[in-house]
């Protein structure tokens, strides 16, 4: 059962200035042990949950030169926790289904957490990784994905097993597109929400006339959007 995994234990406070709220680097375990990074809100639980499954860049570049670049996760973290919402953010994703599906064991594991409201935002390769792991989670209850894209560089998750069984996944899913995107990212992007909208899935499109990297900044319109789909 997926309530065997328990978390392990925060080992770093991430020093952010300005931000309201502390993130954490933390370890937990589900099908292996990883990590992520964390905040939670003050208030009143029990809270909402966000897992954030972050673009491909930082997989490739690491996360300090992200954060250099304009793509700062730890604000991520702390934008989520000031808006009411736990914040889980997996990092250094070797085993990347892994570490999402082992992320919502931890949330679920949390007592401050509702276990009816657990949310999935995917961004490009995280979009395409979200979409496959919805199939395997009932447990969330519903996800954005934003440019989602296959992997470029891996080679072992194709659209073909993307949108395999993809009828399974029962929650509602948001793509929340650039339009200014590069070609390949809006082909891929489309057949996974045109095959998804076939299959039965509830699926609904949204696009703005931006470029990809207007995503990296949690203060632009599509964050208050994205926690706007989670409330209806």
């Amino acid at each position: 059962m997926i309530r065997r995994f328990l978390p392990l234990v925060m080992i770093l406070v991430l020093h952010a200035p300005g931000f309201a709220t502390p993130v954490k680097e933390i370890e937990y375990s589900g099908l292996g042990n990883f990590k992520a990074l964390y905040a939670s809100p003050n208030g009143r639980p029990p809270f909402p949950c966000i897992i954030y499954v972050y673009d491909q860049f930082v997989d490739w570049n690491g996360l300090k030169f992200a954060i250099r670049q304009g793509y700062d996760l730890p604000q991520f973290a702390a934008s989520f926790a000031d808006n009411g919402y736990v914040s889980i953010i997996p990092i250094e994703r070797f085993r990347k289904m892994e570490s999402i599906r082992g992320a919502v064991s931890f949330a679920q594991s949390l007592p401050f957490v509702d276990r009816k409201r657990i949310f999935l935002v995917g961004m490009s390769e995280g979009g395409f990784m979200t979409i496959m792991a919805l199939k395997a989670l009932p447990e969330v209850r519903g996800a954005v994905v934003i440019n989602p894209r296959s992997p470029n560089d891996t080679g072992y998750f194709s659209m073909g097993s993307a949108l395999a069984d993809v009828s399974k996944i029962k929650v509602p899913v948001t793509f929340y597109m650039s339009r200014a995107d590069i070609t390949r990212s809006r082909s891929d992007s489309l057949q996974l929400f045109h095959g998804m909208r076939n299959s039965g899935v509830k699926v609904h499109y949204f696009e703005k006339n931006v470029g990809p990297k207007w995503f990296w900044n949690p203060s632009q319109e599509f964050f208050t959007d994205t926690l706007s789909f989670f409330e209806r």
